[in-house]
């Protein structure tokens, strides 16, 4: 289950302004350190032709699905706090909860480009 958390307006390669949700789910990881899991919170970004308005009464809402970790090509993004440039080759996506992620491989390298706050 997700929790949408807000959302944000954003502009498409056309110019063209849309919203998109922002999306919060529990993801384990493996520690490479000590082999255990442990739960942290991940985001994802979904584009929706939804309106300001219907976007503000979706916040707060829960939904079905899942957020995954899933490969892409390699991309720089800016640690807010502390200024630092990290390369990272991997994105968080949102799936519904009947759909695998092998269904949407042409996805990863769009959101590539557009997508780059999602990992703060």
């Amino acid at each position: 289950m997700l929790h949408v958390k807000g959302f944000k307006a954003r502009t498409n390669a056309a110019g063209e302004v849309f919203n998109s949700l922002i999306l919060e789910g529990i993801v384990f990881v493996k520690s490479k350190e000590t082999g255990f899991y442990y739960a942290t919170l991940k985001q994802a970004s979904l584009p929706t032709t939804l309106s300001e308005d219907e976007c503000k009464r979706m916040v707060g809402q829960s939904m079905a699905g899942k957020v995954k970790r899933v490969d892409c090509d390699p991309y720089e993004v800016i640690n807010e706090k502390t200024g630092e440039t990290m390369t990272l080759s991997h994105r968080y996506l949102y799936f519904p909860e009947s759909t695998e992620q092998t269904q949407f491989p042409e996805m990863v390298n769009e959101f590539s480009e557009s997508e780059e706050e999602l990992i703060h």
